[in-house]
């Protein structure tokens, strides 16, 4: 009788929802019911849901000259503030990370989906014949793509294979491919209509040419395991938006007689992790506009052109890794210089020095800032122009493999950044911590507030270090202060009041 009335409740639940999907925006409704591709619990990423959509054709573009990518972060607000997705996970500065369905809205979702024959998901090896031609399949778990080939092959133009292999397809009329292991990129590039592929690799080393016969193609995302090589035909791909490799090389472009301006890439918005990236007058024409950059340089000799980075006028997010013995490291970075449009920063394996920090400082739009290096004497002090927008900083510190070494205390300067609300420091000591929380005490009692300062311990010996240090001095640790010891253990932020 219980379970009668908690299904009759559920109902219940599941009707009153389905009012806030009724009186949704139109344009919103495919968007809400493309969430259902994601599995059960499952962390959605933010960046990688709007790369769908826009590949999907959901996202509508406006008169106001925003980007898809704007316009689909609107989209999301606005399903936020209908109370259909719930976020995760927030950035320091304001933006989305992750975000999640509850398991009644997804429970709605897949309802309505199903009914709309918006998506089928399939939880076993059997696919009924009355859904070959469904718009949008997604197979659960690691399907082989022969055993899907015994059956009958499927005809859809969106394929979820949640790390499976690609099984076969009665035609090549796919937009959206995603979640698919592969060995080679043959395959999937005789699919021509392909706006969005998502692969992962260990054998892969090289994009072939016929890439160029994609011409509607937006984003190509793989996780590879050894580098890959691009083709020269990439840079005459008008409609890429996102190209994102664990490592990836880059010719030169080809010599061409078009006009400069046919020579953009208009869409272009990501572009990592190219390795070696050199930044010549002739990439910098074509990238012009991209607006968020991974590079990474591994020891190679030549001549990067790096000075000619500050030049991406619309570059808003930036992250430079350094592979280099000290010397290479250090010419390139004395040629340095970054675009004044930068709102995120990441700077791995550099030898700071304070000269270095004060032009980090002194760009004008910088919010979050990120450094794993190796610094150089006193490398931070108070700078004429000192972060006047950053709203994030996050230092990686002590033995780990690039971390900032000798960073036993944290400077009392970094308290007097104003705008400042999230301060993390990783893999550091119990007086590193002890120095962190007195800073944040010290903003506290002038009456700065809004600070979250976050440790993470080298290991349990200096967390419980750190904790006889606060007993002994007898002071009072901030509640806006949170400790970790290391990935593996969380502690409470209350631990240290108790």
């Amino acid at each position: 009788m219980n379970s009668i009335l908690n299904l009759e409740d559920y109902e219940c639940c599941l009707n009153i929802l389905s009012l806030s999907y009724k009186y949704l925006p139109e344009h919103l409704k495919p968007c809400f019911l493309y969430m259902g591709i994601f599995l059960e619990n499952q962390e959605i990423r933010v960046l990688q849901l709007i790369k769908l959509w826009i590949a999907e054709g959901l996202v509508e573009p406006d008169r106001n000259s925003k980007s898809l990518e704007e316009i689909g972060q609107d989209y999301l607000k606005d399903l936020i503030d209908w109370n259909l997705v719930l976020v995760q996970k927030s950035g320091a500065i304001g933006n989305f990370k992750t975000c999640y369905l509850h398991d009644c809205i997804r429970d709605l979702c897949l309802r309505i989906a199903r009914e709309e024959k918006f998506v089928y998901a399939s939880r076993n090896h059997y696919i009924p014949q009355d859904i070959l031609n469904e718009h949008r399949v997604i197979l659960l778990g690691n399907h082989l793509s022969q055993e899907f080939d015994i059956l009958y092959p499927l005809r859809c133009r969106t394929l979820i294979c949640s790390g499976g292999n690609l099984p076969q397809l009665e035609d090549k009329s796919l937009h959206v491919l995603d979640a698919v292991h592969i060995n080679s990129f043959e395959d999937i590039f005789q699919h021509a209509d392909l706006r969005y592929i998502g692969c992962h690799t260990t054998s892969v080393c090289r994009v072939p040419s016929t890439i160029s016969n994609l011409l509607s193609l937006q984003t190509i995302i793989c996780c590879n395991s050894s580098m890959v090589s691009a083709p020269m035909e990439i840079w005459n791909m008008k409609h890429l938006r996102h190209v994102e490799f664990s490592e990836i090389s880059l010719p030169d472009p080809p010599s061409s007689t078009a006009k400069p301006d046919e020579q953009i890439l208009p869409c272009l918005h990501t572009f990592m992790r190219i390795v070696n990236f050199s930044c010549s007058a002739e990439v910098l024409w074509r990238m012009q506009r991209v607006k968020k950059l991974k590079i990474k340089y591994d020891g190679t000799e030549g001549d990067y052109c790096i000075a000619n980075l500050h030049h991406f006028s619309m570059l808003e997010s930036l992250k430079i890794c350094f592979c280099l013995d000290t010397s290479k490291n250090l010419r390139l970075l004395r040629r340095l210089s970054f675009p004044i449009s930068l709102r995120q920063l990441s700077l791995d394996n550099l030898k700071l020095r304070r000269a270095d920090m004060n032009i980090v400082a002194s760009l004008p739009n910088l919010e979050d800032l990120k450094l794993k290096g190796i610094t150089s004497g006193s490398w931070w002090g108070r700078f004429r122009m000192g972060f006047c927008c950053l709203k994030s900083l996050k230092i990686v510190s002590g033995d780990e493999v690039g971390g900032v070494s000798h960073l036993l205390t944290i400077p009392l300067e970094i308290g007097d950044i104003p705008g400042l609300r999230v301060f993390e420091i990783r893999n550091i000591g119990a007086v590193t911590a002890i120095s962190a929380a007195k800073m944040l005490v010290d903003r506290e009692n002038y009456g700065i507030e809004g600070l979250q300062v976050k440790v993470s311990f080298m290991n349990k010996q200096e967390m419980l270090q750190f904790k006889r240090l606060q007993e002994l001095s007898n002071w009072s640790i901030s509640t806006n202060f949170t400790v970790e010891a290391g990935p593996e253990m969380r502690v409470r932020s209350d631990f240290w009041h108790t």
